[in-house]
């Protein structure tokens, strides 16, 4: 194969990488993610790109473990979920890139 045949697929190849990484990362900020709130207090949903979409509260929450310990268990959850998020989205632009 000739130096420029060579180039010329080594650029289609990376190419072909980086739609394939592009498209996985897309469908990671597509998804959504649920995380529960304490145990049994309810969850908390944020997309693939860590933005909060719902907190979902069991009317229970408040009387089981009061105000003050359910504002932190959400809180909790709020970021565990950013931080499952963010690791999603690496993992998918990281596991879709080139084997070579």
């Amino acid at each position: 194969m000739k130096a420029n045949d060579q180039l010329y697929a080594h650029v289609q190849e990376i190419e072909a990488d980086l739609h394939r990484t592009k498209a996985a990362v897309r469908e990671a900020i597509q998804a959504r993610l649920t995380v529960p709130i304490g145990t049994g207090l309810g969850t908390v949903t944020v997309t693939g790109a860590g933005a909060l979409v719902s907190v979902d509260v069991s009317a229970k929450a408040p009387w089981m473990v009061g105000a003050e310990k359910l504002a932190a268990e959400i809180t909790r959850a709020i970021r565990q979920a950013e931080q499952q998020a963010r690791a999603s989205r690496l993992a998918s632009a990281a596991g879709n890139g080139s084997t070579r």
